[in-house]
């Protein structure tokens, strides 16, 4: 989770300067209500998000990869076996998934 969320804060600092950069240009063309006025900055700043997205999703899989790596982490699904001494709760009936039904 602190990966993570450490890694997104460190990305969103492109969309930021990137959002300034459009309000500039549009107090420069003398815009102050943009809901009305879609002109060329907002498509390229909805283009840019988009890609930003995308480039996004990219890096924090190759980021996921690399923490797994320096935490010793990767493959651990599949090496972790289920603990054998782990008793449930016999008073506490198993709750059924609202999502899953199961």
């Amino acid at each position: 989770y602190f990966a993570w969320f450490g890694h997104f804060t460190y990305f969103l600092v492109i969309p930021a300067l990137f959002g300034v950069i459009i309000e500039i240009v549009f107090a420069a063309r003398g815009y102050v209500n943009t809901v009305n006025n879609l002109d060329w900055p907002t498509y390229v700043y909805e283009v840019g998000i988009v890609t930003w997205a995308a480039v996004y999703q990219r890096c924090w899989m190759r980021e996921c990869k690399v923490v797994a790596l320096k935490w010793g982490t990767h493959g651990f699904e599949s090496e972790e076996k289920d603990r054998p001494q782990f008793q449930g709760d016999p008073q506490r009936p198993v709750a059924r998934s609202t999502i899953t039904n199961r």
